[in-house]
């Protein structure tokens, strides 16, 4: 049962979405995004400008006038939202939580498949995949994608407790580890993600990845996924990742997947973690587009502090898959 406080919210967001899909996202997402083929519609009678390449000429001798075969694009594609939820994405400055970010991205994603007549469905993984709604149409399905997320709760003790991987990130740059006995946490397996998606979906599908991709051992599945389906990773990050500003003093700051406690001075120079960061980042960065893939990029916080209300803040979110669109529809 979902509590009034997020019902609201999910209508809010409805409202504000709906507005930017129709605006500027529809057009985009329907002209790159394009169906399977096309299907036979009918049959008409030949008109001036029509393709004679598509003359039915069994029709046209059996009424004595030439006619033609129309066609219609089948428009219905099957769309996959996977949504990383693990304990990196909740992490957030006062702005916003990645995860939070990540389920406003895919409301506009959902909604907007569900007016193009598409299928959408949802993965939700962390170390492995978590729930799993399948793709079904309609307005009311997606908005249950939406609540799906924004409700989702981790269930400490479900499940096997793993040891903690090696951080690609700019974690493993932090100076000194305070503690080196660490719990054993749940973690990001990206590929664990693109195994089920490929699993379950034998038909091509496009599948928007939402994460912030700070997890090790992805490209083999990346590679694999990519082939078979229409990939497109949305890394969403917080500003403060790539280093936090002198505050004048140090920090004592925890990895939300390994429990490390790290000691942090911004203040130095040659701040590691913020080199770290960009060189994981570039790291990610380069591994799409040597695979080709488009790729939007959003960024929490910065700019985005600034605005003052709920329909600034969702566009400056979405703005860059509109972005991505429009580079798609250039292309192709």
């Amino acid at each position: 049962m979902l509590s009034a406080e997020t019902v609201h919210l999910i209508k809010r967001l409805e409202i504000v979405t709906a507005r930017i899909i129709k605006d500027q996202l529809a057009g985009q997402y329907h002209s790159v995004f394009r169906g399977r083929g096309m299907d036979f519609d009918e049959v008409q009678p030949y008109a001036l400008g029509d393709d004679v390449r598509f003359v039915d000429w069994n029709v046209s001798a059996r009424t004595g006038s030439l006619h033609v075969k129309k066609f219609v694009e089948e428009r219905e594609l099957t769309v996959l939202i996977a949504v990383d939820v693990s304990p990196s994405m909740e992490y957030g400055t006062w702005f916003a939580r990645k995860q939070q970010v990540a389920a406003q991205i895919a409301m506009a994603i959902a909604l907007t498949a569900t007016q193009n007549k598409d299928r959408v469905g949802l993965v939700i993984f962390d170390d492995q995949v978590r729930r799993y709604i399948p793709p079904k149409k309609g307005r009311g399905h997606a908005l249950s994608i939406v609540s799906a997320l924004l409700t989702f709760e981790r269930d400490s003790a479900a499940g096997p407790a793993v040891a903690a991987t090696p951080k690609p990130a700019w974690w493993r740059a932090f100076w000194p580890v305070r503690s080196k006995a660490l719990p054993q946490r749940r973690t990001t397996n990206i590929g664990a993600a693109l195994q089920f998606v490929s699993r379950i979906c034998r038909r091509r599908a496009v599948v928007f990845m939402l994460s912030d991709f700070d997890a090790p051992d992805f490209e083999r599945d990346l590679r694999i996924t990519a082939q078979r389906h229409d990939l497109v990773p949305l890394v969403v990050r917080d500003a403060t990742e790539a280093g936090f500003p002198d505050i004048g003093g140090v920090l004592v700051l925890r990895d939300l997947e390994t429990g490390a406690e790290v000691v942090h001075d911004p203040g130095l120079r040659g701040d590691g973690m913020r080199l770290a960061a960009e060189e994981a980042h570039a790291q990610t960065a380069q591994l799409f587009r040597r695979m080709r893939l488009d790729v939007a990029n959003i960024i929490i916080g910065g700019p985005t502090g600034q605005l003052e209300n709920l329909e600034q803040e969702q566009l400056a979110y979405i703005r860059p898959l509109i972005d991505l669109f429009r580079r798609r529809s250039r292309r192709h």
